[in-house]
């Protein structure tokens, strides 16, 4: 453990010069995580609007509601790389009724990186294509979570994987896309993390860096989502 020693003084600032001695820079390789402002999600069909909340949830920045327009299928796109972080981790908040079967398609540059689907009776499938991050594969190992206990843990060639991700729980569902490889989808207890045979290489080649600058999230069969959160978190450039 390193001793330290601090010395105190005391000194009469200017004003103008003591509120530049208040505002600290970023420290470069420092942790953070970020929010993404309401600024950032943008419509990518159909409209979006900001709310104080959704379907009893509070957002302390504004909900996103996103609605379908003509082609009955709502989506956004998530900007999430302002420059300053070298982004490991964009992770959303989602919110979709449970009342009928729908789909939920999360994108990378417009590219898929996992498809989901929920039967409306607690039974939710999800699809990763993780060449979107360099794959040269379609081979992924999954596990699945409760809480902190893994239930089951195995390994895909490909095909989707089902579970009951808890969804006749109302509530938000997190998709969390990570440098290495990573999808996480956590809804209710329950959590499914499904990460690619390439893992190990995508993270070498990309440095640890998430080379994107927009997710996607579209949904079928359900006129309308809502957004609760969404944030970033990677180092200080």
């Amino acid at each position: 453990m390193k001793c330290r020693t601090t010395l105190v003084l005391f000194f009469a600032f200017p004003a103008a010069l003591s509120a530049q001695l208040k505002t600290s820079s970023p420290v470069m390789g420092a942790l953070v995580k970020k929010s993404i402002p309401p600024a950032s999600i943008t419509a990518a069909t159909g409209s979006i609007s900001v709310v104080p909340a959704y379907q009893g949830i509070t957002c302390s920045s504004g909900c996103i509601v996103a609605k379908s327009g003509s082609d009955g299928q709502p989506g956004v796109s998530v900007h999430f790389a302002d420059g300053s972080v070298r982004v490991e981790e964009v992770r959303t908040a989602v919110v979709i009724s449970h009342d009928k079967p729908h789909s939920l398609a999360v994108t990378l540059n417009g590219k898929e990186i996992v498809g989901m689907q929920c039967d409306a009776h607690g039974t939710l499938v999800a699809a990763p294509r993780f060449q979107t991050l360099g794959a040269s594969g379609t081979g992924f190992k999954w596990a699945i979570f409760q809480g902190s206990k893994m239930l089951t843990s195995s390994h895909s060639a490909g095909e989707p994987v089902k579970w009951n991700g808890d969804g006749h729980t109302m509530g938000p569902m997190q998709v969390a896309v990570f440098s290495d490889a990573t999808v996480e989808i956590t809804h209710g207890d329950s959590r499914l993390v499904m990460t690619s045979d390439d893992g190990a290489a995508i993270e070498s080649r990309s440095g640890g860096s998430l080379r994107f600058e927009d997710l996607g999230l579209r949904v079928a069969g359900a006129s309308e989502f809502g957004i609760t959160s969404a944030q970033i978190q990677g180092v200080n450039k």
